[in-house]
C-alpha cells in the first residue's frame, strides 16, 4: 500500500499489508505479515499498532544501518507470540554494534516480540523504550563455541583473536549455520602440520631397527638378518660374512606406506617413506661401534582437509653393542633433519586462499635394547625389551598465503616433542639340526600397539655350533598404527 488511508483502520487476517504508505491504524490477527516498503521502507500510521500471537513483523535491514520502520502516532500492542522476523537484503555481513530502530509508537510501546534472525554467531537483540523497539547486532556465541572438536575450538579462538574488519574474521562471522562454521574451521586448522610432525616422529624407529639389527647380525644373535656385508681385504673390498670381527661397512633400504583413519578429530592421513641407510663399523675391545647415515623422502597427504606435503630427511648416527655371556646389550643416538614443504586449499562461504609453508624441524634420539639369550635344546629363546627417548623440534615456517597467516599453527616456532617409546620383545627361535641345509619360516608378523612390540620368529639351522644364522623375518608396515601427533 503506498497511497493514503489515513482515516481507514486496516485489519489484516491471512493477508500481506506492505508499501510506503499511511494508514489510519493496523490490526494484525494470526497468521497475517506486517512488510513496511517496497524493499527497505517505511509504513506510516495515523493511529495505533495492534498484533495478536502468531502474526509476523518482518523486517528488511542491511549492513549499513538501515531497516525497516513502523512509525505509529498511536500506541503499539504486541502480544505473546507475536514474531519480529529479520530478513538481511545483502550479502555484507553484519557489523557488531549496529542500532536499527523498527518501530516507533508516540502513544507507547506495551510487550515484547519473538525475535527469528541471525547466524551461528551473530545475536539480534531486540531492546525496548517507552516508544521505541530496536534491534541491535551482538556476538551471540564465541568462535570457539560453536566448534565441536578440540581442533575446531583451537582454531576458533585463534581466527577470533583477528577481530572484526579482518577478512577472514568477518567471513566466519557471516556464515548461515553451525555446520558450516564447523567445517570451515576444519579447513583452516592446518593439522597437516601436526600430522606430518608426528609421521617423522614415528619414522625414526628405522634408523633404530636397523642400528640394533645390525648389532644383532654382528654377534650372531637370534632373529638377525645375516645379510652380507663389505670389508677391506688383500684383494681390495671384499663381501665377508654379517659377524665379520673386521672393520666393515654395510647398507640398508627401507620403506613404508600407511594410512590412519580419522578419530572425529583429526582427518585420515596417508602417508608413505623409502630411503637408504649406510654404515661403517668395527671392533673397540668386546664392543662393536659404528656410524650410519642416510637419506629418505617421506609424502603425505590429508584429503578431507585439501592438506598434501612432503619431506627430504638426512640421518647420521652412531650406535654400538656388546654381548656379556647371555645378555645382549645395544644402543645408539641419532639426528635426522628434515625439510618439510606443505599445501593446503581453503575455500567455504565468503572466503578463498591457497597456502603453503616451507620450513626445516629435526628429530633427536637416544635409544638402547637389553635381550637376554635361553637356549633350550631345539629352542632358543630370546626375550628383549627396548626404550627409545626422542625429540622432535620444529622450526620457524616460511608461508605464502597472507589472508590466514594470523592464525597458522603457533606449535611450528621452535616447539620441542619429547616422546619416550617403550616396547616389550619377545623372540622366539627353534634349532633343529639337518644335514641338507636350512629352512627359515615366519610364524607371525610383528605386530604394532600402543609402541608396543610382539615379535614372533622361528628359524632352524644347518649347524648348532655355528655361529651365523639366516632367518628371515616379515613386518606388517605402519597402517593403522598410533600417530603421536594425535596426542597433545
Amino acid at each position: 500500500m503506498n497511497g493514503s488511508l489515513a482515516n481507514s483502520l486496516v485489519t489484516i487476517s491471512g493477508g500481506i499489508l506492505g508499501g510506503n504508505g499511511t494508514v489510519g491504524g493496523i490490526v494484525a490477527q494470526p497468521g497475517s505479515v506486517v512488510e513496511p516498503g517496497n524493499s527497505i521502507g517505511t509504513l506510516n500510521v495515523a493511529g495505533s499498532v495492534d498484533q495478536a500471537a502468531g502474526s509476523i513483523y518482518q523486517v528488511e535491514l542491511n549492513s549499513t544501518g538501515q531497516s525497516d520502520l513502523i512509525l505509529a502516532t498511536g500506541t503499539a500492542t504486541i502480544a505473546d507470540g507475536a514474531v519480529l522476523d529479520v530478513v538481511k537484503t545483502d550479502a555484507a555481513p553484519y557489523v557488531l554494534g549496529t542500532h536499527y530502530t523498527v518501530l516507533q509508537a508516540d502513544g507507547g510501546v506495551s510487550g515484547t516480540y519473538t525475535l527469528n534472525g541471525g547466524g551461528p554467531f551473530v545475536g539480534l537483540l531486540a531492546n525496548y523504550d517507552a516508544t521505541h523497539v530496536y534491534l541491535d547486532v551482538v556476538q551471540a556465541k564465541s568462535f570457539a563455541a560453536v566448534g565441536l572438536t578440540p581442533d575446531q575450538i583451537a582454531t576458533g579462538g585463534g581466527a577470533e583473536s583477528l577481530g572484526s574488519g579482518d577478512p577472514l574474521y568477518d567471513a566466519i562471522f557471516a556464515l548461515p549455520d553451525a555446520a558450516t562454521a564447523q567445517a570451515a574451521f576444519d579447513q583452516l586448522s592446518g593439522e597437516i602440520h601436526a600430522s606430518a610432525k608426528g609421521m617423522l616422529l614415528d619414522d625414526s624407529r628405522f634408523l633404530r631397527d636397523a642400528a640394533t639389527s645390525r648389532i644383532s647380525a654382528a654377534f650372531g644373535d637370534t632373529g638377525a638378518v645375516p645379510l652380507p656385508v663389505m670389508a677391506y681385504g688383500e684383494g681390495g673390498p671384499e663381501m665377508v660374512a654379517a659377524d665379520s670381527d673386521r672393520f666393515t661397512v654395510w647398507g640398508q633400504a627401507f620403506g613404508s606406506w600407511g594410512d590412519t583413519g580419522s578419530d572425529g578429530n583429526a582427518a585420515a592421513f596417508d602417508r608413505s617413506t623409502g630411503g637408504l641407510l649406510v654404515g661403517a663399523e668395527g671392533l673397540m675391545g668386546d664392543w662393536r661401534v659404528g656410524l650410519l647415515g642416510g637419506y629418505s623422502h617421506s609424502s603425505f597427504d590429508a584429503d578431507a582437509r585439501n592438506s598434501s606435503g612432503d619431506a627430504d630427511n638426512y640421518h647420521l648416527g652412531l650406535y654400538g653393542g656388546t654381548n656379556w655371556g647371555a645378555i645382549a646389550f645395544r644402543t645408539g643416538t641419532a639426528y635426522s633433519w628434515h625439510s618439510i614443504s606443505t599445501g593446503r586449499a581453503i575455500a567455504f562461504n565468503g572466503f578463498a586462499d591457497a597456502l603453503s609453508a616451507d620450513y626445516d624441524a629435526g628429530t633427536a634420539q637416544v635409544f638402547g635394547e637389553l635381550a637376554y639369550k635361553i637356549d633350550a635344546e631345539r629352542f632358543h629363546f630370546e626375550p628383549f625389551a627396548n626404550l627409545a627417548l626422542c625429540r622432535r623440534e620444529g622450526r620457524r615456517l616460511h608461508r605464502t598465503g597472507w589472508r590466514c597467516r594470523a592464525h597458522q599453527p603457533r606449535q611450528q616456532h621452535r616447539r620441542h616433542l619429547h616422546h619416550a617409546r617403550p616396547a616389550r620383545h619377545y623372540r622366539f627361535a627353534a634349532r633343529r639340526n639337518r644335514g641338507d641345509g636350512a629352512r627359515h619360516d615366519r610364524l607371525a608378523p610383528r605386530l604394532w600397539r600402543c609402541h608396543a612390540d610382539l615379535d614372533f620368529r622361528i628359524c632352524r639351522r644347518r649347524c648348532l655350533h655355528h655361529r651365523r644364522r639366516a632367518c628371515r623375518q616379515g613386518r606388517r608396515g605402519d597402517r593403522g598404527r598410533l600417530r603421536p601427533a594425535d596426542v597433545g
